[in-house]
């Protein structure tokens, strides 16, 4: 069996010699005898291969220099240099090269110092010529063998390079695809919350502060943020939208979570939550987003337990870095769960990389997670030990300290003093949230269901329509359309433009002058947008009327 494999070896290499090119079958041949560099010059080129001469070591380095030899034959003794030292120096040059040492002294300590010194044969110039020949041949082969496993090293490195860029792609557009699905169900989505949102606002106002039911509809209110969350956190990883970021109270986000979180768990599971509520942690984010990061990681905790241990979720303002002052947001999730594996761990970043069963999980969760804290300009590490717990720690900056803004309330809606507010709204329940909200803080409202009648309500009512709020997405007439027609008739109409959909810059969009209120919205955010751009446009006016008086010497 070894007998038939080196025979195979060996056709392979000659049928590799053959189409490798001149370098692999071109041979330096060095020796100061002329008239024995011609000779074995010529044999050597009966046999196939191409032959360069040179007289002294010196000549041949140079020659290596600028071109490539597959093989050398050196003479042992030369005018310059042994035939051992060339050795030692064409080798250094060209660890490839097989070097014959060709000599007419068979001295065995000379021998047995080039071996040592890598060279391929020690051929007597006394011997026969086919000796000289056969070596040549079998450093030939050789050479071609090590140029093929050269080459399968090199196809082997460009394969796996070319799986590495395929799989790249194919993350690429998985990505990509979920990104389509993500927009293009975040306009439904966000109209339905809108509503969600919207009747969880008017129920309460039927209840007593102290009612059981305004608990229950908290935690609705809850799923429902955290749903929307789950939309952004989607598109925001696929990079269909950006964060909308403002200061947020870490503390509070921490416990609403720990409220919501509670009729997750089972109750073998003790969940303790450490958050102050004698000070605040503020950062600077998107609320939903940290919401989600809060969820998924004590969800996968919580999956760490199926026989139940502890799950606590901790948050702190803490000093970090070298200077004094510096000071971080610190979000903690542990438990003393099953724990994971350090190779494991090394990859529960990686987009659809899961260790939960088929169906049990997506393996975006922890990819949403990490790309959500760096967005945020965080950090964030897993400490795990295998049947022995998992522990997440998230590092955010703090925000600075803003005075004079207060959140606006659900309960203090400002009220409206009789303004006709015409109302352009496909979805019927978000259209009769909408106008049941307005009429109650005062206002007069007219609907429109599409875009066509947008136009003719603006046509037929005229100036007496003190402001629109319109959805961009309108049957039969877009908002986009509607808008720009109305600004030829009403340039200084107050005009609020809503969307379900995402990553639109409403200024590139050709609606300058135009509020954009993003959905999901609540009735109370509506109210205070539709009052407080009512008010603006009271002051230029009146700004106007004062102007114009100036000029006339009114």
């Amino acid at each position: 069996m070894a007998a038939t494999s080196t025979y195979r070896d060996e056709q392979s290499a000659d049928r590799a010699l053959s189409s490798a090119g001149r370098p692999l079958s071109r041979v330096l041949l060095v020796d100061d005898d002329r008239g024995q560099l011609e000779s074995v010059a010529a044999l050597i080129r009966d046999e196939g291969f191409e032959v360069e001469m040179c007289a002294t070591a010196h000549e041949a380095l140079e020659r290596a220099k600028s071109r490539e030899f597959g093989i050398a034959v050196v003479d042992q003794r030369l005018p310059d240099l042994s035939g051992v030292e060339l050795l030692k120096r064409l080798r250094s040059r060209s660890p490839a090269m097989r070097v014959i040492i060709h000599t007419g002294y068979g001295e065995f300590d000379s021998a047995k110092e080039a071996v040592n010194l890598g060279a391929f044969a020690y051929v007597e110039k006394l011997a026969d010529p086919r000796e000289l020949l056969n070596q040549i041949h079998r450093a030939a082969r050789d050479r071609v063998l090590l140029y093929v496993e050269e080459l399968e090293q090199i196809v082997e490195q460009r394969t796996a390079s070319l799986r590495a860029s395929e799989e790249q792609l194919r993350q690429s557009q998985k990505m990509e695809a979920l990104g389509q699905l993500a927009g293009g169900v975040a306009h439904d989505m966000n109209n339905l919350l809108t509503a969600i949102f919207g009747y969880i606002e008017i129920a309460k106002t039927y209840f007593p502060a102290s009612h059981p039911a305004l608990e229950s509809l908290e935690h609705v209110e809850q799923a429902s943020r955290q749903a929307s969350g789950v939309m952004r956190s989607l598109l925001t990883f696929s990079r269909k939208t950006a964060a909308e970021k403002k200061r947020v109270d870490m503390a509070r986000v921490v416990r609403d979570c720990t409220k919501l979180l509670r009729r997750m768990v089972s109750a073998s599971i003790d969940l303790s939550c450490d958050a102050p509520t004698d000070e605040s942690i503020w950062v600077f984010a998107d609320e939903m987003q940290m919401q989600q990061v809060i969820l998924n990681l004590a969800i996968n905790a919580r999956d760490a337990l199926p026989d139940g241990g502890r799950l606590e979720i901790s948050v702190r303002a803490e000093p970090h870095g070298a200077k004094t002052g510096d000071v971080v947001c610190l979000l903690v999730v542990r438990d003393n769960g099953r724990g994971i594996a350090p190779a494991v761990a090394e990859r529960v970043f990686e987009p659809f990389f899961t260790t939960k069963p088929a169906g049990k999980g997506t393996g975006l969760g922890l990819s949403i997670v990490h790309g959500i804290v760096s967005d945020h300009g965080g950090a964030i590490r897993i400490d795990s030990q295998p049947e022995r717990g998992t522990t997440v720690t998230v590092r955010l900056p703090l925000a600075g300290e803003e005075r004079g803004s207060q959140p606006e309330s659900e309960t203090d809606a400002p009220r409206g003093r009789n303004e006709l507010i015409l109302v352009a709204e496909d979805h019927p329940y978000v259209r009769q949230i909408m106008c049941s909200a307005l009429r109650s803080l005062g206002y007069r409202v007219i609907e429109a269901s599409d875009g066509e009648e947008l136009l003719a309500q603006v046509q037929q009512r005229g100036d007496e329509v003190d402001l629109l709020v319109a959805d961009l997405d309108l049957p039969r007439r877009s908002g986009f359309e509607c808008i720009r027609e109305v600004r030829t008739t009403r340039p200084r109409l107050p005009i609020i433009a809503t969307t379900g959909a995402t990553g639109l810059d409403i200024s590139r969009a050709g609606l300058e002058n135009t509020l954009l209120l993003r959905k999901p919205f609540k009735p109370h955010e509506l109210a205070h947008r539709i009052h407080a751009t009512l008010r603006a446009h009271e002051k230029r006016v009146g700004q106007n009327e004062r102007d114009s008086q100036d000029r006339t010497g009114g």
